[in-house]
């Protein structure tokens, strides 16, 4: 009872220090390239996409977005990404993600003749280093992203350019 009561009384006052945070929410529009190949999926394309950024204090950054590809049909992603970036108006970010590509792919048949799940989840890492910022927004170039995926499927990733209004 006593180690609960003390966990609780770090937690609470934890709660307090990163209450004074700033949260920032700022909604962006990229153009982004993907190309997933594995043994049973394949799906690529470039395209248009939308996404909410959220800023907790000046280091951490959460992000959101939906795009859809055109090249092989008509593909759309969903990616959900968090991770560290520099404070300061040139601001490089390291991000995980997971990404879930549903919609048109290429597929091959398994072994036991069963279409190959789908949507297609994926788990990888993404790096802007030409990202910058200020106090109305930000625009970030050449972000680059790789994942993995099931059936040994691998998927690299491109953001040409990124252009966020912060609100």
């Amino acid at each position: 009872m006593k180690t609960l009561l003390i966990a609780l009384i770090v937690g609470v006052c934890a709660f307090g220090a990163t209450a004074q945070n700033k949260l920032t929410y700022t909604p962006y529009m990229q153009q982004v390239g993907i190309y997933f190949s594995s043994e049973n999926v394949t799906s690529t394309g470039y395209g248009l996409g939308v996404g909410v950024a959220l800023g907790f204090g000046d280091h951490w950054l959460a992000q959101t977005d939906v795009n859809v590809h055109w090249i092989n049909g008509n593909a759309v992603s969903t990616r959900f990404a968090g991770g560290y970036k520099r404070a300061g108006r040139w601001a490089p970010a390291v991000l995980t993600n997971v990404t879930v590509l549903w919609g048109s792919h290429t597929e091959v048949l398994l072994e036991d003749g069963r279409r190959p799940m789908s949507p297609v989840p994926i788990i990888g890492l993404r790096l802007a280093p030409l990202r910058f910022e200020n106090e109305k927004g930000f625009v970030s170039a050449l972000e680059m992203g790789y994942g993995f995926g099931p059936y040994g499927g691998n998927c690299p990733e491109l953001s040409l350019l990124v252009v966020g209004v912060k609100l």
